[in-house]
């Protein structure tokens, strides 16, 4: 236990990552008691907690934009960040301060006494407080990990929101959809509604709801693309009377339409709040809204005297097949608009723990040119490793759902001459299986060839982590223009 509270945020934030014997340690008796001491664990506000696989971040921001633009507070938990931890926790749509979050880790140290918490522990416990003590209307609260030992289902929800069910953290959530479901349907309480976004909702996710109103995307709410000109939205749904809502022409926003239309149901639902009131803003809201890192157009220029002028750039922080394979359509879809674009470069850099032969096969269609990486991070898999699995394995489906060891095992003998065969001319492609594939020390390294490479009618993606993508991000911050897609 610090015996000064007064140190900054970093000093905080190294101590909660040592205090902990383990990374991760799903439970929640410890983090409930501490909750308990602090006063946070019956909150008075109303709860959404959100769980998924893919796309929770994207519904959490739809949730506080709207609200915040209809003059209802919130407070708003979401993880990983991108750049710095403040991101986590927001009030009344903005970042916590250093000194609020300072605050909140020294009143959660000096409660839990002698009863050790992790650092997803301490965080959620310091959002949960500073929601409290801000007094704000609504808590908007996603998962970290599954959902029924996650820290945040110490909170009761009064809607549960299960974005999308699929494959990802096998090794603690299990490795079919059926038991992912069962962890991500702990967040659901009897009797308060749920909205799932999955179109194919696991059958254990429908038994947990059998106490429970459930209102599914395609069911009770739906959403649809404007077929005329692909850049507008339109969203169909139900009040808390069961009458019939809807919101046409919505401009296209850069998140995912189907955690949008979850969010948009959700508030249909919430108490206290009249989505019917709201639906002019709540369109406004809707149509521009963006996140970090969630397929992110930026325009990009080195500098003015740079040639051939500026660069398209997506960043996505896709890391799983699902993810990825919403990546490929959104990719077909900007391609469609922009019938300029020539050539697709990918950057990615991924941890090792991934699918990363499904991944590949997510993007294999929409990619011409892949330009792999690593970070500095013992968890991340390398530059050469990824490259072998691009370049002997995405064309064998007998390979999908391989860990990484497996396809590496499999591979062909001809995998030991990758980095000679790597050197060749980029577009010898008649030559060689890997000419469309370059291998880079470093995520920067990968950007720079990358742009030496690419012209103003190309595109480039960077994605994998949120690592690989906040490190581009950084870089790319102080020459940002949003692309008007």
């Amino acid at each position: 236990m610090f015996k000064r509270f007064d140190v900054n945020l970093q000093s905080w934030l190294q101590y909660i990552q040592r205090v902990h014997p383990s990374e991760i340690e799903l439970g929640l008796d410890r983090v409930a008691t501490v909750a308990k001491t602090l006063g946070i664990a019956k909150p008075r506000a109303k709860v959404i907690t959100v769980a998924g696989t893919n796309g929770k971040g994207s519904c959490i921001a739809a949730l506080e934009s709207i609200l915040q633009g209809s003059g209802v507070t919130t407070g708003s938990y979401t993880s990983p960040h991108v750049h710095v931890f403040n991101e986590r926790v927001k009030l009344r749509g903005r970042n916590a301060s250093d000194a609020q979050l300072c605050q909140a880790f020294a009143a959660i140290d000096k409660a839990r006494q002698q009863i050790s918490l992790s650092y997803f522990e301490f965080a959620t416990l310091a959002a949960l407080w500073l929601f409290q003590q801000s007094n704000v209307d609504v808590w908007l609260l996603e998962v970290g990990l599954g959902g029924r030992l996650d820290a945040v289902n110490i909170i009761d929800a009064d809607i549960a929101i299960i974005t999308s069910i699929d494959l990802d953290h096998m090794d603690w959530l299990g490795d079919t959809r059926e038991l992912i479901a069962v962890e991500k349907a702990g967040i659901i309480r009897s009797g308060r509604p749920v909205i799932c976004g999955d179109l194919n909702p696991p059958q254990s996710l429908l038994e947990h709801c059998s106490d429970s109103p459930l209102y599914r995307l395609t069911d009770k709410f739906s959403y649809q693309l404007n077929e005329a000109n692909e850049r507008s939205w339109h969203w169909r749904g139900l009040d808390r009377q069961g009458q019939p809502l809807q919101i046409d022409n919505i401009s296209l926003p850069g998140l995912d339409l189907a955690n949008i239309a979850c969010a948009l149901q959700a508030l249909a639902l919430l108490e206290g709040f009249e989505l019917r009131q709201h639906l002019a803003s709540a369109a406004n809201d809707c149509g521009k809204l963006q996140l970090a890192g969630r397929f992110e157009q930026i325009s990009y220029q080195v500098s003015p005297l740079a040639s051939p002028g500026r660069r398209n750039i997506v960043l996505d922080v896709a890391h799983n097949r699902a993810a990825c394979e919403l990546l490929a359509q959104k990719l077909q879809h900007y391609r469609r608009l922009n019938p300029g674009i020539k050539r697709i470069y990918a950057i990615v850099a991924m941890m090792a723990d991934k699918d990363i032969n499904a991944v590949c096969h997510a993007l294999e269609s929409v990619i011409d040119s892949w330009h792999v990486a690593q970070f500095d991070d013992p968890r991340c898999l390398s530059a050469a490793r990824l490259a072998e699995v691009i370049a002997g394995l995405s064309s064998d489906p007998t390979q999908r759902g391989a860990t990484v060891q497996q396809m590496l095992e499999t591979a062909p003998t001809d995998m030991a001459k990758w980095p000679q065969q790597a050197a060749q001319d980029n577009t010898d492609s008649s030559n060689s299986k890997y000419s469309h594939i370059s291998q880079y020390n470093s995520v920067g390294e990968a950007f720079d060839g990358v742009y030496g490479l690419s012209n103003s009618e190309d595109l480039i993606v960077i994605t994998g982590s949120f690592i690989t993508v906040a490190e581009v991000r950084t870089r790319l911050l102080g020459s940002i223009e949003t692309i008007g897609g």
